[in-house]
C-alpha cells in the first residue's frame, strides 16, 4: 500500500510538472542497449514472481537523443504494465528498431488479453484504467498518461496497437543519432 502510495505521488508530480512546462529534462546521447538492459534489470523480479519470461531484441548499435533517466522512466513503466497484465508463463519483449530515417522504436510487446481499439484512446487519459479499478492488477491510471508526456517533450512520440486476444504492443518513437564520417555523434533529422 504504501509503494502504491508513493508511485502516485511521484506521478501526480510528474504530471503536474510537464503541465506547468517545468518538468526538467538533460537530452544526451543514450546507448539504446544501455538504456534497454536497465530497465529489463529493474523489472526482472516482478517478471520473475510472476512466470513471466522477459527478452529484448535490439538493432545493434542504436543511440537515440533523450533524457536518459526519463527514457528509462517509461521503458520501465511499459515493461512493468506489460508484465502485470500479462498472464504467467508466457512472455514480454522489448524490441529495438529503426522504423525510419532519423527514429529509433522501442516496443513493448506483451501476450496479454489486449485491448479493444474503441478503448485504446482512453488508455490516455489521467485516472482511466479501462474498467480495471476493481480488478487485483494494482496501478493508477498515470503511469501512461506521464510515459507518453515525457515522450512528447523529448521531440518523440508513442501509440498502441492492440487487438483483444492477440496482446498488444506499445512504441514510443525517439530521436535517432548518427555516426557521421569522422566519428563525430551528430543528430539526425526527424522525418514526418
Amino acid at each position: 500500500a504504501g509503494r502504491h502510495l508513493l508511485r502516485l505521488i511521484d506521478e501526480v508530480l510528474d504530471l503536474s510538472r510537464i503541465e506547468a512546462g517545468t518538468v526538467a529534462l538533460r537530452p544526451e546521447v543514450v546507448q539504446a542497449g544501455e538504456v534497454m538492459a536497465e530497465s529489463i534489470e529493474l523489472v526482472t523480479p516482478s517478471a520473475r514472481e510472476r512466470d513471466v519470461d522477459v527478452r529484448t531484441v535490439l538493432d545493434g548499435g542504436a543511440t537515440v537523443r533523450a533524457d536518459r533517466q526519463r527514457l528509462r522512466q517509461v521503458l520501465l513503466n511499459l515493461l512493468i504494465n506489460a508484465v502485470k497484465y500479462t498472464a504467467p508463463g508466457t512472455s514480454v519483449s522489448l524490441e529495438c528498431t529503426r522504423p525510419r530515417d532519423g527514429v529509433v522504436r522501442f516496443a513493448v510487446v506483451d501476450e496479454g488479453p489486449g485491448i479493444p481499439t474503441d478503448l485504446q484512446a482512453r488508455l490516455f487519459e489521467p485516472f482511466d484504467r479501462l474498467g480495471a479499478e476493481g480488478g487485483a492488477v494494482e496501478g493508477t491510471g498515470l503511469g501512461l498518461v506521464v510515459s507518453r508526456e515525457l515522450v512528447e517533450a523529448m521531440g518523440g512520440q508513442m501509440g498502441v496497437q492492440s487487438a483483444p486476444g492477440e496482446g498488444s504492443t506499445f512504441w514510443v518513437d525517439v530521436p535517432a543519432v548518427g555516426v557521421l564520417a569522422e566519428g563525430v555523434l551528430a543528430e539526425e533529422a526527424v522525418s514526418s
